[in-house]
Formats: C-alpha cells, structure tokens, sequence
C-alpha cells in the first residue's frame, strides 16, 4: 500500500474530513488497486516486434495474500490494526 495516499486517508479522518466508513472504503479501494498485478514491460519480451505480436495476461485475477508480518502502530497483529483503523483509534505516538 502506498504510504502516501494511506497517510493521506488517515489525516482526512483524523481532522473529520470522511468518517470511518468512508474511510474503510478509500483503504479497501487502495489496497485493491495496488494488489492488481501490473502490466509487463515490453522490454522484457526481447525478440519480439511489437506488444501486438503477443497477449497480454490479464489485468485483474484472483490474488490470495497467505500470510503478512509487520509491525503495527497500537496492535500486536494486522486483524487488531485493521480494526483500529475502522475504528477510528489514534495510535500515534512518540518512540
């Protein structure tokens, strides 16, 4: 996810800009659109003489995240952070 426009969700609903569920929906958008696989480079199908000559895979499939590690601010696991995110906890704080 793209740290930017994640933080950039977050300062909307902290200064009440969205709520939490339009907020929930801009999180689960943005993970959508970054967890679609891109396109490939020409560049890597060498040989060949134009993207024309060969198909493309296709653009949005199935993807299945099997498993997912990190540190979270305010939660000991993504479901706990997920839900602080929904529910609008603050969980910034000085290190």
């Amino acid at each position: 996810m793209n740290g930017a426009e994640f933080n950039a969700i977050l300062a909307k609903l902290r200064n009440r800009e969205i709520d939490r569920d339009e907020a929930g929906r801009l999180l689960n958008a943005l993970k959508t659109l970054q967890a679609a696989p891109q396109p490939p480079e020409e560049a890597q199908y060498a040989g060949q003489d134009s993207a024309a000559d060969f198909a493309l895979p296709q653009r949005y499939g199935q993807v299945a995240v099997i498993g997912m590690s990190g540190q979270f601010p305010g939660a000991p696991d993504v479901e706990t952070f997920w839900h602080n995110l929904v529910s609008g906890v603050d969980a910034i704080g000085e290190l």
